[in-house]
């Protein structure tokens, strides 16, 4: 059987719990890492990938371990969110995040996979308190950006070969993967920004007193504009930050501009 036509069976097979076809309740909420690495996916990539299989109807977490969209990409523990102490368990393969405030404006959004998922902004927050500033700035870099860092695994490349090849699936979903100059796939994929500037400050601002919050805050001032790249963001964070921090303390330099690599700018 074609991988795509075995991921589509899947796909229809996961999608119903019980003997009577009935659509389990949205048990997880993803935060923090796997929130973030889902924000990564691109739609081609989720557009192959069965539904994540309800907790109500997958007790033992068997069908989670071998879940496609769980298993590479996601990875194990999957972080999710919960708002009372009482939903707390102790699983190995599911770490829980109990957020006791009220939560922010959309902070929550609906997906197509069986879970829900905390919203970019929502995202910065729930994993400040476990990285490091520089980490949580390059983070909010790329979610402002116009890019993701993205590998499929060697199965989702071949699934998304076959769907383009046998016309099951557009190319165009907003999401374009980058080549190199062997016209390569790489995992740069150039989509338009999860998070605009000024709402990632206003965010920042009004949830300050919040766990992570300073952080967040702290990251949100010293992004200096939208990039297009990783490289980009080191070097706007080597020219930014100030000198206490390891960086050159420039205020003021202009982002995704061209720059030619003539002589001067190779010794910078």
């Amino acid at each position: 059987m074609p991988l795509l036509e075995l991921l589509l069976k899947t796909q229809i097979r996961q999608k119903y719990c019980g003997p009577d076809g009935y659509l389990g309740a949205m048990s997880y909420v993803l935060s923090n890492i796997s929130a973030f690495r889902y924000h990564r996916i691109p739609p081609q990539i989720l557009a192959l990938c069965p539904p994540i299989p309800d907790e109500d109807c997958d007790r033992q977490r068997l069908r989670l371990r071998q879940d496609l969209l769980v298993n590479h990409v996601l990875g194990f523990p999957l972080h999710t969110l919960v708002l009372n102490r009482k939903e707390r368990t102790n699983p190995a393969l599911i770490e829980h995040h109990l957020w006791s405030s009220p939560l922010p404006p959309k902070a929550i959004w609906e997906t197509d996979h069986g879970v829900q998922l905390v919203s970019p902004l929502f995202t910065l927050l729930t994993v400040a308190p476990y990285v490091s500033e520089t980490q949580l700035l390059m983070m909010a870099y790329e979610m402002c950006g116009t890019f993701a860092v993205f590998k499929p695994s060697d199965l989702m490349e071949k699934a998304l070969k076959d769907a383009y090849e046998s016309h099951q699936m557009p190319k165009d979903y907003g999401w374009r993967c980058s080549s190199n100059q062997k016209g390569e796939a790489t995992n740069l994929w150039q989509r338009p920004p999860l998070i605009q500037l000024n709402d990632l400050l206003d965010f920042a601002e009004s949830n300050r007193g919040l766990r992570g919050g300073k952080k967040l805050l702290n990251a949100a001032r010293r992004v200096s504009g939208i990039t297009a790249s990783p490289f980009e963001v080191q070097a706007s964070i080597l020219l930014g930050l100030s000198r206490r921090l390891g960086g050159e303390g420039l205020s003021r330099f202009e982002n995704n501009y061209e720059i030619a690599l003539d002589q001067k700018a190779k010794r910078l």
